[in-house]
């Protein structure tokens, strides 16, 4: 970043640039065109001096995000090599039939002996 003295040196330049920039006759008529520029060079530092504070509290606010979503990265990182490593616990008692993980629940299953595989009459035929 540009140092304060660098920024003094800067809009003072910018003043007198923009006081050259008017005619002599008009500067000696009314000095108040001086002075208006003065003033608007001390209004823009201002807003510059604001506009940086804003600048800086977001870079804050951003770095810490940073930080929060990688430690909850981390954090369920861990969680789920945690369950890997963790042995399975086995169920206490017999399932409910209702039960998900139970071959009865599913739509597919037919308690009995189980069927012959099929074959295609294409190839039945031959």
């Amino acid at each position: 970043m540009v140092s304060r003295n660098k920024q003094r040196v800067l809009m003072a330049s910018l003043a007198l640039a923009i006081g050259f920039s008017n005619s002599a006759a008009a500067q000696d008529t009314d000095p108040s065109v001086t002075a208006n520029l003065v003033l608007q060079v001390q209004e823009l530092q201002d807003e510059v001096r604001m506009l940086r504070g804003q600048l800086e509290q977001a870079n804050t606010e951003i770095e810490n995000l940073k930080r929060r979503q990688r430690d909850q990265y981390l954090d369920l990182d861990q969680r789920i090599s945690d369950l890997r490593n963790s042995e399975p616990v086995p169920p206490s008692g017999p399932r409910p039939p209702h039960d998900p993980r139970s071959l009865r629940s599913l739509p597919f299953h037919r308690p009995g002996p189980p069927r012959p595989p099929r074959t295609s009459r294409r190839f039945a035929r031959r």
